[in-house]
C-alpha cells in the first residue's frame, strides 16, 4: 500500500519520543511502546550510510517483519514496513510484502528510493516479494514500474498468483509484453481482484 500525504509531515529524529511521533503518523505500525523502546536499542546497532548519502535504520520486529527508515539531516525521507504476506503464509510460496510505504516528498531522491529499497535491499535479502492484497492506484503504478523497468532487466522471474483457492494458481509471466496484456486481468477494483497477487522472485517457483 503506497501512502501519499497531501502535506507531508517532516519528522526530526532526536530521541525516542520523535520515533513514537513518527509511529503515530504512520498509523502505529508498532503499537507496543515498551517493545518499540527495546527495538530502538537494537536500532542503534543497525545503522549504516547508503549510496544515496542517507542513513538507514533497520528495526526488526519479529522474524520476516521489520521497519526501515531512510534519513537525511535528521529528517526521515523514506519509510517502509515489510512483513510476510498472510495470503501465502501457509503455502510453499511464502513471500514478503511492503506493508506500508511513506516518503517525505516527491523529490528525485525519494523517488529513487522506491526501486532501490525494493530491489537492492529487500529482494537482495529475502529473494522474493509480492504485492499487498489491496492495491491503491499508486501501488499499482509502483508495481507496474517495478516490472517494466527493473524486474526483467535484472533477470528476476515474475508471476501472477490467484490465491482464491486452497492451492494457489501460479502463472509465470515471461516478458514485459505478456505482463502488459495481463494487467487488465490482474488489477482492478472489484472484490475478486483481491485474490490476484504479483510476485517477483530471484528463482523459479517450484511446487514440492
Amino acid at each position: 500500500m503506497l501512502i501519499s500525504l497531501s502535506q507531508p509531515q517532516v519528522v526530526k529524529v532526536e530521541d525516542t519520543g520523535d520515533f513514537f511521533k513518527l509511529v503515530q503518523i504512520l498509523n502505529n505500525p508498532v503499537t507496543n511502546r515498551a517493545y518499540c523502546a527495546k527495538c530502538l536499542g537494537d536500532l542503534r546497532l543497525q545503522k549504516k550510510r547508503t549510496s544515496f548519502g542517507m542513513v538507514v535504520y533497520h528495526i526488526p520486529i519479529r522474524n520476516n517483519e521489520g521497519l526501515l527508515f531512510y534519513m537525511s539531516n535528521k529528517q526521515i525521507e523514506y519509510f517502509v514496513r515489510y512483513a510476510e504476506s498472510p495470503s501465502l503464509t501457509h503455502t510453499e510460496f511464502k513471500s514478503l510484502k511492503q506493508a506500508k510505504i511513506w516518503r517525505a516528498s516527491e523529490s528525485q531522491p525519494s523517488k529513487d528510493l522506491l526501486p532501490y529499497v525494493f530491489f537492492n535491499v529487500l529482494m537482495k535479502r529475502f529473494g522474493r516479494m509480492v504485492t499487498d492484497e489491496v492495491q491503491t492506484d499508486g501501488g499499482r503504478r509502483m508495481w507496474n514500474n517495478f516490472v517494466f523497468d527493473e524486474a526483467f532487466a535484472r533477470n528476476f522471474r515474475v508471476y501472477w498468483l490467484d490465491v482464491s483457492k486452497e492451492i494457489p494458481e501460479v502463472h509465470e509471466i515471461p516478458n514485459v509484453k505478456v505482463f502488459k496484456m495481463a494487467i487488465p486481468m490482474i488489477w482492478g477494483t472489484a472484490e475478486h481482484f483481491k485474490s490476484n497477487l504479483v510476485l517477483i522472485s530471484k528463482d523459479r517457483l517450484e511446487r514440492s
